[in-house]
């Protein structure tokens, strides 16, 4: 067991065409994870790499937290079933983006597995906070078959016509093997001493807003306004700041 429990956030396929072996790897990924009593934070997916990663985290025991949008869940039922309902986060919105930041939220590095654009999406949003030093964390590249030689490739290229700023044996780490993944995970957050971020204060506010906007209106209302212009003028403040967060 890991002297720190981390909460992991693994990036993978969907796809149903996904390499055996990509398959295999992810799901040895999955049994580490639980073996090591991390949380294993994902895409919520039954199908792909995500799917024998949930399959085989699920069946060791371990913590899954699945973060996937509606619209595989309303329609095209892609869900996991073995993910707990306490840990399942099922997100809106036109685009994907939501779902990305709940997906990244809280945890201590990330674990790239072999995916289409949509791994590629997450990645590189990781990749480029990396760089910017905007909430760093460690990533870590299980290539199997050599299947992210082709990224590091293209972020040397970047490096070399000086469109990346950082060298990238600092933002990305390589191996080939599932436990090397999860033991280097662990030395990385270690070493750079990672502290996950937590929701904003305006997320926590989100719940209550609606409470509090009505329980002032009434209160100011049952007082007057005109007797109270100060109090007045700070509840129109709160009430502009959390309409709009």
């Amino acid at each position: 067991m890991a002297t720190k429990r981390l909460r992991v956030c693994v990036f993978g396929s969907s796809s149903a065409n996904t390499d055996p072996l990509f398959l295999q790897q992810a799901g040895a990924l999955g049994t580490e994870l639980a073996a090591r009593k991390h949380i294993c934070v994902n895409g919520g997916g039954k199908t792909g790499c995500m799917g024998s990663l949930n399959d085989a985290c699920v069946e060791g025991g371990g913590a899954v937290v699945g973060v996937i949008h509606e619209r595989w869940v309303t329609g095209k039922d892609e869900l996991h079933r073995g993910i707990l309902p306490k840990d399942l986060h099922i997100v809106g919105g036109k685009s994907l983006a939501e779902r990305k930041e709940k997906l990244l939220e809280g945890c201590h590095c990330f674990i790239a597995t072999p995916g289409g654009v949509g791994t590629m999406d997450e990645l590189f949003e990781v990749i480029a906070e990396r760089q910017l030093q905007m909430n760093p964390r460690p990533i870590v590249l299980l290539n199997v078959k050599g299947y992210f030689n082709h990224v590091l490739k293209i972020l040397e290229h970047m490096y070399a016509t000086g469109l990346l700023y950082v060298p990238p044996s600092k933002l990305v780490h390589l191996v080939e093997d599932p436990k090397e993944a999860v033991l280097l995970s662990e030395k990385l957050v270690e070493q750079e001493n990672i502290q996950p971020t937590q929701a904003g204060y305006l997320d926590m506010l989100k719940p209550v807003k609606i409470p509090c906007m009505v329980f002032g209106a009434g209160y100011l209302l049952g007082c007057g306004i005109q007797e109270h212009p100060r109090l007045s003028a700070l509840y129109l403040t709160a009430c502009c700041v959390l309409a709009f967060s």
